[in-house]
C-alpha cells in the first residue's frame, strides 16, 4: 500500500470507529456525519482489500486483519497530536477531547459527578468516558492510548507507567439503620464476619482489598449470601434486606446518607488502602492530559 496516495485521516477515522465498536459513536467523537464515516471506511476498505469490520447486533466487529495494527495506529496517531501540541496550552472549552478513565466503583461515585458538573458549569468541550477495568488489557489501553488514566490502590508496578498518591481510604461496612442485629454496633472485627450474612462482589474484585487477605489469612469462613457485579450495587440491596457489605469510606458514606443506611468501622491490623492515579509515561509532557491529571489532584487536594 502506497501511503502517498492514500488520504491518512481514514486512519483517524479507523481508530475511532475500533475504538467505539459504532459509525455512530465514531461520527459523534470526530464530529462528522455517520455517512462521512461510512465513505471512510469504504476508501479505506478500499487500500486494503479487507471488509475492516463486520456487524453483530448493534456493535461493529473487527475482522482480523486490522486487529494487530490497531494498537500501532492509535499509538501513532496520540503521537502525532502530541507533537502538534507539544508546547501548547490546552484550552477546554475549544478542545472535543474525550478523556478516557478507568475509575473503578469509589472513584466514579465520587470523582465522575464532579469533573462532569465542572464541564458543564464552566462550558467546557471536553467528554469523559468511564472505562469498566473487568476484562480490560491495562498495558495496551495505556499505551495505545484508549486509556488516559487508571486508578489502583497501590503505586505503579510497571517502569513504563507514572503515578502519583492522591488520598488513602479504609474499609467499612453497611447496614440497614435499623438492622436487628447490626443497627447499633460500634465496631466490627474480622472473625465477627463469619456469623455475617454478606453481600459482595466476586473474588476477582475482592482479592484487591486489605480486608480480603486478612480474612483469608485468619482462616475466617465467611457466608456470602449474595455476589454483585459492582460495589454501586450494594447499597440499594442492603437497604432494602438484613445483609452487610463492605465498602471503602468515602462511597460508604455517600450512600449511607442516600439510602439511610449505617456506617459501622472495621478493625483491620494492616493500613488504609493508598489510591494512586497511574498513566502511561508517554503522555507524561501532553498538555491536555496533564491539564486533567490536575483537575483530579484539586480535587483530591493533592
Amino acid at each position: 500500500m502506497n501511503l502517498r496516495k492514500m488520504d491518512l485521516n481514514l486512519l483517524l477515522v479507523f481508530n475511532t470507529v475500533y475504538e467505539t465498536r459504532s459509525n455512530t459513536k465514531a461520527a459523534q467523537r470526530l464530529g462528522l456525519t455517520q455517512s462521512a464515516v461510512s465513505n471512510a471506511l469504504g476508501r479505506l476498505r478500499g487500500h486494503l482489500g479487507d471488509p475492516l469490520f463486520e456487524r453483530k447486533g448493534a456493535d461493529f466487529v473487527p475482522t482480523e486483519t486490522p486487529r494487530k495494527p490497531a494498537p500501532e495506529i492509535s499509538a501513532a496517531l496520540r503521537a502525532i497530536e502530541r507533537t502538534l501540541h507539544a508546547g501548547q496550552d490546552f484550552d477546554p472549552h475549544a478542545s472535543q477531547r474525550r478523556f478516557s478513565l478507568v475509575t473503578m466503583d469509589p472513584i466514579e461515585t465520587l470523582l465522575v459527578p464532579h469533573l462532569a458538573q465542572t464541564i458543564i458549569d464552566r462550558g467546557y468541550s471536553i467528554s469523559l468516558e468511564c472505562v469498566p477495568f473487568p476484562g480490560l488489557d491495562l498495558p495496551t489501553a495505556l499505551e495505545s492510548g484508549k486509556v488516559d488514566i487508571h486508578f489502583q490502590p497501590h503505586a505503579t508496578v510497571s517502569d513504563d507507567w507514572n503515578s502519583t498518591y492522591i488520598y488513602q481510604e479504609e474499609i467499612v461496612f453497611l447496614c440497614r439503620a435499623d438492622h436487628p442485629r447490626y443497627g447499633n454496633t460500634t465496631q466490627l472485627k474480622v472473625a465477627d464476619l463469619a456469623e455475617a450474612p454478606l453481600i459482595a462482589v466476586p473474588e476477582t474484585l475482592r482479592r484487591y482489598t486489605h480486608l480480603e487477605h486478612e480474612a483469608r489469612e485468619k482462616q475466617i469462613t465467611r457466608r456470602h449470601l449474595c455476589l454483585v457485579g459492582r460495589l454501586t450495587s450494594i447499597p440499594p440491596l442492603i437497604a432494602q434486606s438484613d445483609m452487610i457489605g463492605a465498602l471503602p469510606e468515602r462511597m460508604a458514606r455517600y450512600s449511607a446518607e442516600a439510602y439511610n443506611l449505617r456506617v459501622i468501622p472495621v478493625v483491620l491490623d494492616r493500613p488504609a488502602h493508598q489510591w494512586h492515579m497511574v498513566w502511561h509515561q508517554q503522555m507524561e509532557d501532553d498538555p491536555g492530559h496533564r491539564w486533567m491529571r490536575n483537575q483530579i489532584k484539586a480535587y483530591y487536594n493533592v
